[in-house]
């Protein structure tokens, strides 16, 4: 498989989601982006664990490390939850 194949299948089998924020008119702080994720892990059953509390929040859910990613759209904030690191995981993942 050539580069162009392995990108887009990294980027193709990629997880990711987005949680709404409570307060989405104003950037969130470090501790604001913890509580909303461990609210979204309890109100979905899932554990998860907090690997950094500092942004960019990550945490372990299932095996995998995830990154939540502050997102503005417009007026509002969101928190985009990724698993790909778009500057070391992506090279490490594709051996490059």
């Amino acid at each position: 498989m050539g580069m162009m194949g392995k990108i887009k299948k990294y980027f193709l089998t990629s997880k990711s989601w987005v949680i709404d924020l409570k307060d989405c008119t104003s950037l969130p702080s470090s501790n604001t982006i913890i509580e909303t994720i461990q609210e979204w892990a309890s109100n979905s059953h899932k554990k998860i664990t907090f690997i950094s509390t500092e942004k960019p929040v990550t945490f372990m859910l299932d095996g995998t490390k995830y990154i939540a990613n502050i997102n503005k759209e417009r007026w509002a904030y969101t928190l985009y939850i990724t698993d790909n690191d778009c500057h070391s995981e992506v090279k490490k993942h594709l051996n490059i």
